[in-house]
């Protein structure tokens, strides 16, 4: 049976140590820390490769030629040079594309049993695997641009980046990770939306930084930057994360096949059969919610360097800093504000909504004041998924968080592996004659995700006027008071 957001459902015990132990910022400072770090390093490194690799393709495609890379060639369809920037917009999705496949194809596997085995022996492992992941992955990739070598160099490196952890690895722990150490409710949505905020934060920050970086440094530093940046955050993981799973607390080893059948057990096992559907329904929304961000920058990216913007990495980067800005502090604010009224799911249908909206209006722009204006609608834009998680979490035991994330990863793995090669593809068919038809896409994932959120909200009220009824009809021979529930004084919860 579907729990409310405010039942109990740790035990006593867990909740007195929760409330004795520090005050939930500080409990947070340090996985937030981590992930800071790690993705203000990625998206540093994600600028600075990605252009760089269609730098090296302008210059292996035009060797001997000089393009001109300005806003008049790139407007002007009837200039030769338009044709070629375009071929090498189309060549450097290509790419893109490959590197996407490779990394995702194998750390589906191997954060799936990375995740799963947190609940066995810890999430702090998997915390420090996955920083020393990105940051060989980073200093390898620098070595690639440093010595201007093949992208098959590029694409080894991403072999070794997604066997050893890779940044889903680190998105995983961290969610469960908080999960041990938050209530359920309020504090647990918001502690999930302080993760994606610090997430968020990071991306801006290395979106402004390496917009500017790049144009007065090229690629080289940058790239190293992002290395050293993601080694100080493998230190934090080492020495200010402290484990939260208690050895009382772990499971115990299960064999490898229930191992690998454990995440799965919330969509199919008849011991969730009174929440099995409502699961599936969260689960759905969660993916198209997802997709919608997934390679949403690294598209922007390319589009914003295209025509009609022809916009230089400085400028990329503003519009990033913008774009963040206004999710992150009208985000917080829309979601501190409208936890008191309304439920967290009718918060996730609001942003997700919106979201589709911001998508078609940056489908649309001609001019750079229409993009710009994206960032009012798209505000909301990081609302829905934490949302939808958290709501998952507050379903879930705490020795079932591990299972959850890791099949919560797979699925965003396997989406974002199809979403990174039909994203790419689909840009690059529908350049030559729609280059913004790919946020069209995006914004019919959010219409997707709202319909799933909306058939959650129609089952979740049909099962609680059963429960209800049930409740109603087993009564006390004595008094007639309604019998409760094993949990205790059951809340509704508001949807």
């Amino acid at each position: 049976m579907c729990c409310s957001e405010k039942d109990p459902l740790m035990q006593k015990d867990e909740k007195m140590y929760l409330d004795k132990s520090k005050h939930i910022s500080l409990r947070l400072a340090g996985p937030l820390t981590v992930s800071f770090l790690s993705y203000m390093a990625i998206w540093i490194n994600t600028y600075a490769t990605s252009e760089w690799i269609q730098h090296r393709i302008k210059v292996q495609m035009f060797e001997n030629e000089t393009l001109t890379d300005t806003s008049s060639s790139c407007n002007n369809h009837s200039n030769p040079d338009y044709a070629k920037l375009e071929k090498v917009q189309q060549e450097t999705a290509r790419w893109q594309m490959y590197l996407t496949m490779t990394i995702k194809s194998i750390a589906l596997v191997t954060t799936f049993f990375y995740t799963v085995y947190t609940d066995l022996i810890g999430r702090k492992f998997l915390f420090i695997l996955s920083c020393f992941s990105i940051t060989l992955y980073f200093f390898l990739s620098s070595l690639v641009i440093l010595f201007d070598l093949h992208f098959i160099f590029l694409l080894l490196a991403s072999v070794i980046y997604a066997l050893t952890g890779t940044s889903y690895g680190l998105l995983a722990v961290g969610y469960s990770y908080i999960a041990d150490i938050t209530l359920v409710g309020k504090q647990r949505a918001m502690a999930f939306f302080a993760m994606d905020v610090s997430i968020s934060v990071s991306g801006t920050i290395g979106a402004l930084v390496s917009g500017y970086y790049i144009e007065a440094m090229g690629f080289i530093y940058p790239s190293f930057t992002s290395a050293a940046i993601a080694f100080l955050g493998l230190l934090v993981a080492i020495f200010c994360v402290p484990e939260s799973m208690k050895d009382n607390k772990k499971i115990q080893r299960p064999p490898l096949k229930q191992s690998i059948l454990r995440p799965f057990e919330f969509y199919v096992s008849k011991k969730f059969k009174g929440s099995r559907l409502l699961y599936i329904m969260l689960l759905f929304a969660f993916i198209f919610a997802d997709m919608t961000g997934v390679h949403r920058k690294t598209i922007e990216a390319l589009y914003q360097l295209g025509m009609p913007f022809c916009w230089s990495p400085s400028k990329i980067g503003i519009f990033a800093t913008l774009n963040a800005t206004s999710a992150n502090v009208l985000g917080t604010l829309f979601l501190k504000g409208f936890q008191y009224c309304i439920s967290n799911i009718v918060i996730a249908l609001i942003s997700i909504t919106t979201s589709a909206g911001a998508f078609v209006l940056e489908a649309l722009a001609s001019t750079d004041i229409m993009l710009y204006l994206v960032a009012l609608p798209a505000c909301l834009i990081n609302i829905a998924s934490p949302l939808i998680r958290s709501t998952m979490s507050t379903m879930t035991s705490k020795q079932n968080q591990g299972a959850l994330s890791a099949s919560l990863l797979v699925v965003q793995t396997i989406c974002s592996f199809v979403a990174g090669y039909a994203d790419n593809s689909v840009y690059a068919a529908t350049l030559p004659f729609f280059n913004g038809f790919i946020f069209l896409v995006f914004a019919g994932y959010c219409v997707l995700s709202a319909l799933f959120l909306m058939a959650y909200i129609w089952i979740k009220k049909i099962k609680d006027k059963m429960n209800d009824m049930t409740t109603t009809v087993n009564v006390l021979p004595d008094d007639g008071v309604k019998q409760r529930d094993s949990d205790g004084d059951r809340q509704q919860c508001k949807v």
